[in-house]
């Protein structure tokens, strides 16, 4: 059984409750929906706001429900999004190994430009980190300017 309220003009998904399948397949919907909502709104005058926590679990590589492709223009619709996630590995692992996924990650970090990160072990994270941030010490997950 899946469960996802629709409370207007919120809409609550708990994929806890569905079967894989099923839930990609619900999830990739409402994405497109959110997405098509956002791109088709004439009134601007107050932003939307996109919340997903545990990012990993509806993150998508694909040309109607990515990330990546609503990010690089939802600014201009007014939409803002909050994406939360325990490390870029989780999503490395939800998008896959190839090239395009790897390409996919870099084009969402370019279009988040605020990042709020806590303490990680993430060797992927921790290594991003290191190559965007080169002038700071990374030592058992305490940042320091050196």
């Amino acid at each position: 059984m899946y469960c996802a309220t629709f409370v207007p003009p919120k809409v609550l998904v708990d994929r806890k409750k569905a079967c894989s399948t099923s839930a990609r397949i619900i999830t990739k919907a409402i994405k497109a929906k959110i997405h098509e909502g956002v791109f088709a709104r004439v009134d601007l005058e107050r932003p939307v706001f996109t919340v997903v926590d545990e990012w990993q679990r509806y993150i998508s590589n694909d040309p109607e429900t990515d990330e990546q492709a609503y990010l690089d223009r939802c600014r201009g619709y007014r939409g803002m999004a909050l994406y939360a996630t325990q490390s870029l590995a989780s999503l490395a692992y939800a998008l896959g190994a190839d090239s395009a996924a790897q390409a996919a990650i870099n084009i969402l970090l370019a279009n988040i430009p605020t990042k709020i990160l806590l303490c990680t072990s993430d060797e992927a994270t921790v290594a991003w980190l290191r190559a965007v941030l080169p002038g700071v010490h990374w030592n058992s997950g305490a940042a320091k300017a050196i």
